[in-house]
């Protein structure tokens, strides 16, 4: 009986042996998912409080529509006529956003995270929902998406959506940064809140007139005059004088504004 026990010890360090010999290698695999990222950038300037005169009205019943103002084909009700006239565009971002048929923050985080940024000079990050306004006074669309971008940097990003008006006056080129999107193969979504038509404004300051005039005598009055939407159109600007007796013209002068030089 103890040979038998000593061969078969034999034998199992024989076998021992031979699986070393053979170099065993234990493969284990594990699968991970990793959900991508989209990027919620939404302008926060003072501009975004503007209240558009929508004139259209196929582009009143749409803008209704996924504001959630308004259901089903036309026309549009008058309440939410009345809503629509009052909204500024940081309002209807708002309401896209709290849209139950849309669902907007719901369907992204179906297969994304979702990240969503305030931005006015500065990159905010929002992590609770709460209502967006319209309140910084310059706006870097170039910043925000770059900074963004490096803000999330070794995430895999799905896509930007940006909301703004466009209207950069800070920061990076925006154009230099939907570059730096594009090389990263990150895709970049713009929504524009307002009207494509171009906002129409007069604005005459740093008017200068001598504090004493004699009667009679001739007055110069120097002033600067600045348009957006009448670049080479005629413009009248009207001398009011006001007295018990109310109001009248005293004298008035056509100007026009160079394409080139609306100042």
């Amino acid at each position: 009986r103890a040979r038998m026990v000593l061969a078969a010890f034999r034998a199992i360090l024989l076998l021992l042996i031979a699986a070393l010999l053979a170099e065993p290698v234990l493969f284990m695999e594990r699968s991970l998912e990793r959900k991508s990222t989209v990027v919620v950038l939404v302008d926060e300037s003072l501009s975004m409080g503007i209240k558009d005169r929508i004139l259209e009205p196929d582009e009143r019943l749409a803008i209704a529509r996924v504001a959630g103002l308004h259901e089903g084909p036309g026309p549009l009700e008058d309440a939410a006529s009345a809503l629509l006239d009052t909204s500024s565009r940081v309002d209807l971002v708002n309401r896209v956003f709290d849209n139950p048929a849309l669902r907007l923050r719901e369907a992204l985080g179906e297969r994304h995270e979702v990240k969503v940024y305030g931005f006015d000079s500065r990159l905010t990050p929002i992590g609770q929902p709460r209502k967006f306004e319209a309140r910084g006074t310059l706006t870097a669309v170039g910043d925000a998406v770059k900074y963004a971008i490096n803000d999330l940097r070794g995430q895999v990003l799905a896509a930007i959506v940006l909301f703004t008006d466009g209207r950069s006056n800070s920061g990076e080129d925006p154009q230099q940064a939907a570059r730096i999107a594009a090389d990263r193969r990150i895709p970049l979504f713009t929504v524009a809140p307002g009207v494509p038509q171009i906002l129409r404004d007069i604005e005459l300051s740093r008017l200068e007139a001598p504090e004493v005039v004699l009667a009679r005598d001739a007055v110069t009055l120097t002033f600067r005059l600045k348009t957006v939407g009448f670049e080479n159109q005629p413009v009248t600007i009207d001398l009011l004088e006001k007295d018990a007796q109310g109001e009248r013209i005293v004298s008035s002068l056509n100007v026009t504004a160079d394409v080139k030089t609306p100042d």
